[in-house]
């Protein structure tokens, strides 16, 4: 081969990979697999003590992956995280990580009222959220 030709890679093998990982994995392209999205960006502690955060949904991840329930009418209480955006964001921040009895005070700007927040986190593919942490 000349150099800059490319060999395709072997077909990855499911089975062997279910087998030596316990679970089925998906494989994607090279140029998936290492993008970190543009809109991703280091959680900020505010001056107020809120946490700023910020997550993206992408072709992969489109579920923020929380059960959350309403607070008072402005605001949404977290009950359990579970597989989504926000357990890959506390996966990279592991000190900045969201829990259950965090409360979200702010969406994409929006506070005060617990259904608008709900809605835009189901309809924005970026998502600012302001919390409070306040586990239980």
């Amino acid at each position: 081969p000349r150099l800059g030709d490319v060999s395709p890679a072997p077909p990855a093998d499911k089975a062997l990979m279910r087998r030596k990982l316990g679970r089925d994995v998906e494989m994607l392209p090279l140029d998936q697999a290492f993008r970190t999205p543009p809109e991703v960006r280091p959680p900020e502690v505010r001056a107020d003590g809120t946490l700023a955060v910020r997550v993206a949904k992408d072709e992969a991840v489109r579920k923020i992956g929380l059960d959350i329930a309403n607070h008072s009418n402005v605001a949404l209480r977290i009950k359990k995280v579970k597989d989504g955006l926000v357990s890959l964001h506390n996966q990279r921040f592991p000190g900045m990580a969201i829990q259950a009895g965090d409360l979200i005070l702010e969406v994409n700007g929006c506070s005060g009222n617990a259904e608008q927040l709900l809605s835009t986190i189901a309809t924005a593919d970026c998502l600012d959220l302001v919390l409070r942490q306040d586990s239980v």
